[in-house]
């Protein structure tokens, strides 16, 4: 920037030039297309403020109309008070008429030059209108389609459909050269030329909720052009109670019915266009829209099935075979299925598809895969094709592993190639690297094929082994002319040729290096971009900044290794050092190097006593930053160059899988898991376990092993673990083994660990004469003859469970359908009290033995030995006899979540807490669900997050009062008679659309409700007033947990399933 360009940028900034400053902002304002955006509202109050904040939000001119259409809630009083906060913001009243109404009222009312229209639950991303209407205004276009993110489980993800339709950003362009445009039927992905949608007429139907689609075809159909764009605008919103536009769908027969009717009638208007848009349509809806509506049928009663399953046989007679044959395999079977009633087959084959996901089993029929199933098979009518692998179903798949020089002028390329469902089966695979340069010159480079051992871990497919599809590359830049070029991966497999370039790339290791190389014609780079892959730069004039060995920041790691119990780092420095593992749930202690002669080598612990127990346990599977100590904040550990080169380069030892990983910056992490991971944690090795070996173990004698599960192998306490220390002190001989899924928990004395899903929990699963688990055991296991099952579950429930939940969806009504397969193996249910086992009955429509014992879990709140607990645990957290130990434990939440990862639940403030409760602790309990969250372990020492500790009745002993919500937990800390508090500022939403409970809460609790941090700080001060409601709460919900309850559980079983040999077993 130029002197004379400073000084008017600083004479801009002055405060007197403020009113010139806003002067310009309007008239630049009224220069800008002035946007009309549309939101029909329904009910919808709890979303409303949140879609508003997402528009007003954009930086385009805009006008938001919002139309409420007839709410009972209080969204008309809420759209208005937000239009006295947002002079942008219109709002509209009318009587319910349906959203194809309420958007049109909303355009009658709308000046703007161009129109969008966004539902009141959902929202649009930061930028995502002005995006679109930026194109728009650069092209001239009528329409422009902007991706589109969907909601499922907490977690925004973009839709296989979004994917194909806005792959590229392409301005101008028909519908003709991006027919896939006619699947993403997101409406509010969209933004309209006005003057273009009063020229075609457009219009919602006010009869039809689902007119929709039908006008996004006539829109594409009648656009002269269109923009597209890849970068998501808008995000598709689950509610909780089921009740938004697209949930609806899926409840209503009539609805579902409509909007089938709906897709073929839009089908129609492309009766005079090429027959190839007409296949595209039909086959991008099979796959985008048919599914989801078929996983709901099965779900609802008989006439929802009828309605779906007559509509859309009318839909799949229109639809040309061509067109079915472009649909992926498993949406075309499902689709079938439904038109032609076969219920039954449909229930077995998505049940069958939820759980083995990522590529269904095959046989080679005819060259070609085609899916083998024994219920598919089994159908008499079935056409021929109905099997047969679609073409979009043969995702061409490519990663990066490896990248490093060679040699001068030399760069070897590793990576991996193939696709799904080619796998070995269809004979060697053809791979070059295809070098091409701005100009199209193409340079062609063999490879030579090498065992990939972790490719099938990346690729994640069951059925298929691509162990064979890794590859090496030696590039020669003296072929190469000075340019930039392009790197592409050519395969050849089945008759069937790709070229694309590298998908991704494991960047962690030397293909993150990206090292640049000086010759005698310059200087030459690797380059990576996302969505575009691996280029080289060939002949640069100025190198790149060197990247990593800042030698002025701390030592060098050259070599990593495993032994003794530690991981060992050895390198280069300069002087001592102190070394941690710093992860997201397990921080270990310093650890100091040992330098001498300018090298150092260091050990760190990875078995530790994390939580005082007295026995070590390794580490949580996890990625670890290893952190050098210093004054200040501690600062990462970095590699040296040569180790970087090497990498990935994983060290197999003892009991451990550890994968060095280096950061762009040349910071070193650790991924540390167990080694049986190796061996059991692929899919496609998993699945071959699941199918080959713990079948064949099934047939195999009986072991005299008890093998116990909590939580999924979450942890080893609760009932299982209560019933386990029981047994090892009878020492009756039995293997007692913990299934476990890392080596971090720390089984009962007397019992050791197997690890989940590796070849020995195969086989244990199908030898162990005793199961003990108190959650589910995997979807396949069927107990065997001899086998006892004992279902102990983790509670009594004040939370509807199973088939008492509310709001039943497809993934609910899955697992129900797994519980009900499960509960047929149960030979006992165990319950805490009467009303517990009549919860528990009705949520798993349970009429088999129950044991009404108590819960073992619970013994040591009733013995006198809880008095040592409670000073160890105090101990080991540092907490004086004389503090106040708060205890905070509440339930999860089903909607907060990200993928499978649920979020701790954190409503109380625990350092308001320690800030005004004297001399206060706070223990923080996650839900079992949540123990996969990050734990952060720097707010306060007074506040420990306490998640992972092996088992709660220690932390019960520990505390002092308990803060809860919905969790059971409150059942078994009544045994201690100490107060309760119960903090619930979401107990109308959790108990009216999200879960209900068994019994009344208020009348129920046996302490204060409160609704706030400081409410909670109040009734932790205040007097204890709830001794007598404590004891009527004892009398009714815990009569039996007196102590003794391990001991009568393990004789009641032993006495159904008495060891083998007459050997003793009472108690």
């Amino acid at each position: 920037m130029s002197r004379a360009r400073r000084a008017l940028v600083r004479l801009a900034q002055q405060p007197w030039a403020a009113p010139a400053r806003r002067v310009r902002r309007r008239v630049l304002e009224r220069r800008m297309p002035l946007l009309s955006v549309v939101v029909p509202v329904h009910d919808a109050e709890p979303f409303l403020e949140r879609c508003v904040d997402s528009l007003v939000a954009q930086a385009a001119r805009l006008e938001l109309v919002i139309v409420d259409d007839g709410s009972r809630d209080a969204s008309l009083e809420l759209a208005r008070s937000l239009a006295r906060r947002h002079p942008r913001v219109v709002v509209v009243a009318q009587e319910h008429q349906g959203v194809g109404a309420a958007r049109n009222a909303g355009v009658a009312r709308a000046t703007g030059d161009y129109l969008a229209f966004c539902d009141a639950d959902d929202t649009v991303t930061p930028g995502g209108y002005d995006r679109l209407v930026a194109a728009l205004e650069r092209s001239g276009s009528d329409l422009a389609v902007g991706g589109a993110l969907l909601q499922f489980r907490g977690q925004f993800s973009q839709p296989d459909f979004v994917r194909r339709s806005n792959a590229q950003r392409r301005l101008g362009v028909s519908v003709e050269e991006v027919p896939e445009l006619l699947g993403n039927t997101v409406v509010g992905a969209r933004v309209f030329r006005r003057s273009a949608w009063d020229r075609d007429g457009l219009r919602f139907t006010s009869d039809d909720e689902r007119s929709d689609v039908a006008l996004v075809v006539a829109s594409l159909l009648g656009s002269a052009s269109v923009d597209v764009l890849p970068a998501p605008v808008y995000r598709w919103h689950a509610r909780e109670d089921n009740r938004s536009l697209h949930q609806r769908d899926l409840a209503d027969p009539e609805r579902v019915a409509e909007r089938v009717a709906s897709l073929r009638t839009a089908g129609l208007l492309l009766a005079e266009r090429p027959p190839s848009m007409g296949e595209t349509y039909f086959s991008e809806l099979l796959h985008s829209t048919v599914p989801d509506l078929v996983r709901a049928a099965v779900c609802r009663d008989t006439d929802y099935w009828s309605a779906l399953s007559s509509e859309l046989a009318r839909l799949l007679d229109s639809i040309p075979p061509s067109a079915l044959r472009r649909v992926p395999v498993a949406d075309r079977i499902t689709a079938w299925l439904c038109a032609h009633d076969e219920l039954a087959t449909t229930e077995a084959y998505l049940e069958y598809v939820v759980d083995n996901q990522r590529g269904l089993p095959f046989s080679v029929v005819s060259g070609h895969p085609s899916i083998a199933l024994p219920f598919l098979d089994d159908l008499a009518d079935a056409p021929p094709g109905l099997t047969e692998v679609a073409e979009v179903d043969l995702a061409f798949r490519t990663r990066l592993v490896r990248l490093a020089w060679a040699g001068d002028g030399l760069l070897r390329v590793g990576g991996v190639a193939f696709r799904e469902y080619l796998d070995d089966r269809f004979g060697p695979r053809t791979i070059e690297l295809h070098l091409v340069d701005d100009a199209g010159r193409v340079v062609r480079v063999p490879t030579t094929s090498s065992e990939e051992v972790r490719a099938n871990q990346w690729a994640a497919r069951p059925n298929e082994d691509h162990t064979s599809a890794g590859f090496t590359a030696d590039i020669e830049l003296d072929r190469l002319s000075p340019g930039t070029w392009r790197v592409e991966v050519h395969l050849e497999v089945a008759g069937r040729a790709s070229s694309k370039g590298f998908d991704s790339r494991t960047g962690i290791g030397s293909a993150g290096l990206l090292e640049p190389q000086t010759g005698p014609t310059g200087t030459s780079v690797p380059v990576w971009r996302e969505h575009e892959g691996l280029r080289l730069r060939v002949g640069t004039v100025q190198p790149p900044p060197a990247r990593g060995d800042r030698r002025d920041e701390g030592p060098l790691v050259e070599s990593v290794d495993v032994h003794d119990g530690r991981l060992w780092l050895r390198g280069t420095a300069d002087r001592s050092f102190e070394v941690r593992l710093a992860g997201p749930r397990a921080v270990t202690e310093d650890a100091s190097a040992v330098v001498t002669d300018g090298r150092f080598e260091v050990g760190i612990d990875l078995l530790v006593d994390e939580w005082g127990v007295g026995a070590t346990a390794s580490l949580p599977a996890n990625v670890y930053k290893v952190m050098v100590s210093s004054p200040g904040s501690p600062r990462p550990l970095q590699v040296a160059r040569s180790l970087w080169r090497e990498l990935p380069s994983p060290v197999d030892a003892e009991h451990w899988t550890v994968a060095p990983q280096v950061s762009g910056d040349g910071d070193l992490s650790v991924r540390i898991v167990p080694v049986e991971y190796l061996e059991s944690r692929t899919a496609y090795v998993r699945r071959a376990l699941r199918d080959e070996l713990y079948q064949e173990s099934r047939t195999r004698p009986l072991l005299d092993v008890v093998l116990f599960e909590t939580f999924a192998g979450k942890g080893t306490g609760d009932n299982p673990g209560a019933l386990c220390a029981e047994l090892a002190r009878r020492d009756l001989g039995l293997d007692l083994v913990f299934a476990a899924v890392d080596h971090s928990t720390v089984p009962p004395d007397g019992a050791r660990t197997v690890i989940r899903y590796s070849a020995e929990w195969f086989e244990l699963l199908g030898r162990a004469r005793y199961l003990v688990v108190n959650a589910s055991l995997p979807y396949f296991f069927r107990k065997r003859e001899g086998q006892l099952y004992f279902q102990t579950w983790h509670g009594t429930p004040l939370k509807r469970i199973a088939h008492d939940r509310p709001h039943l969806d497809f993934f609910n009504w899955h697992h129900r359908r797994q519980l009900l397969l499960a509960r047929d193996g149960w030979d006992f249910l165990l319950s805490q009290s009467e009303a517990c086992g009549r919860f528990l009955s009705s949520a798993f429509r349970y009429s088999g033995p129950l044991m009404e014992l108590g819960y073992p879990r619970n013994d040591i709140l009733a013995l006198p030995e809880g008095d040592a607990v409670r000073r160890r645990v105090r101990a080991h957290f540092g907490i004086p006899d004389d503090a106040r130990v708060v205890l905070y434990a509440p339930t999860w939440r089903d909607n907060n979540r990200v993928g499978r990862v649920f979020n701790k639940v954190l409503y109380l403030d625990p350092l308001e807490v320690v800030a005004r409760v004297p001399n206060a602790f706070v223990l923080v309990r996650g839900h079992y669900n949540s123990v996969g969250a990050a734990e952060d372990r720097s707010v306060s020492d007074r506040v420990v997050d306490v998640t992972r500790y092996p088992d709660i009745a220690d932390l019960y002993l520990a505390a002092d009062v308990l803060v809860t919500d919905y969790s059971s937990v409150f059942f078994d800390f009544a045994i201690t008679d100490k107060p309760m508090v119960f903090l619930a500022p979401d107990l109308r939403e959790y108990r009216d659309d999200n879960r209900g409970f068994y019994l009344d809460y208020h009348d129920t609790v046996p302490g204060p409700v409160c609704l706030t941090t400081a409410e909670v700080v109040e009734a932790v001060l205040a007097p204890d007033t709830y001794g007598e409601t404590r004891e009527a709460f004892r009398r009714r919900f815990t009569p039996h947990d007196d102590g003794g309850a391990a001991a009568r559980v393990v004789d009641a079983i032993l006495a159904s399933h008495p060891l083998p040999g007459g050997r003793a077993s009472a108690g």
